[in-house]
Order: C-alpha cells, then sequence, then structure tokens
C-alpha cells in the first residue's frame, strides 16, 4: 500500500507542481488548481473572476480554500468524477518521470490518506472512506 501521498510519494497528491492545460488553454499550476476552477461556472460573473483568481494563486491550499467558497457549476456532483480522470491522466501523460514513477508502483493499493475527514477523495487514518482519488490513480496507471 502507498500512502499518504507525502514524502518519497508526495509526486502523488493533487498538490505538486504539474502544469495542466484546461480546455480554453489556460494553464494552471497543479491538478488541484485545475480540479478547484473546473468548478466554476463560467456563465456567470462570479464563476469568471473566481476562475482567474484560482489561476493566479501560487498556492494550492489557497486554490482549495477558493473553491470551497465558490457557488459551483450545477452539474458539478454529475461530472467531478470525470473531471477529476481528465486532471490525473493528463498529469501523467504530459510529464514522462511522473508517468514513469505511477508504473513503477506497480500493484500497490494507492491510498489516498488524510486527517481532513474527506472520505470522498480518499480515506481517514483509520481507512473509513472511498478512496476515489486513490482509485483513478490506479486506473490511470492500468491506462499507461
Amino acid at each position: 500500500m502507498i500512502g499518504p501521498f507525502t514524502g518519497e510519494y508526495i509526486w502523488l497528491s493533487n498538490f505538486y507542481p504539474s502544469v495542466i492545460t484546461a480546455v480554453n488553454g489556460d494553464a494552471f499550476a497543479t491538478a488541484e488548481h485545475a480540479y478547484q476552477a473546473a468548478k466554476c461556472n463560467l456563465i456567470t460573473r462570479q464563476g469568471k473572476l473566481a476562475w482567474d483568481l484560482i489561476k493566479r494563486t501560487s498556492n494550492p491550499a489557497k486554490a482549495r480554500r477558493i473553491g470551497k467558497k465558490i457557488k459551483v457549476r450545477p452539474d458539478w456532483i454529475k461530472i467531478r468524477i470525470r473531471i477529476m480522470q481528465r486532471i490525473i491522466l493528463q498529469k501523467f501523460t504530459k510529464n514522462i518521470e511522473l508517468k514513469d514513477k505511477l508504473i513503477r508502483t506497480g500493484k500497490e493499493k494507492l491510498i489516498q490518506v488524510n486527517c481532513r475527514g474527506d472520505t470522498f477523495w480518499g480515506q481517514t487514518p483509520d481507512g473509513i472512506g472511498r478512496n476515489v482519488l486513490g482509485n483513478i490513480l490506479m486506473i490511470t496507471r492500468q491506462l499507461l
């Protein structure tokens, strides 16, 4: 098992520097930035402002904080996993070093262990949660 995504495995984290390009061509510093920006409803002025703010911030934790405060696009719950899959696939296909590292994890189970109580994208230290991010990473590894 590999997790949490710190230390030797920090590169598995969505906070790890890795430029992600949005459909409109905008570049984001990390997968976290790209994911939080994808929540924005670009039809609204507030959504456009939030998108730009997330794009400009250099800190993925700040991007997450902004993303938690915005009014998300109406279809967000339906598309959020698909969005994360695309972001993760891009992260590991655009960067050969990261791709190789992911492949070298072999058949290890990848678990996004976190202490924030996120039981959707990860698991708590005592193993409670769906680990959707870890599963996406393992599927991406298979695809590569």
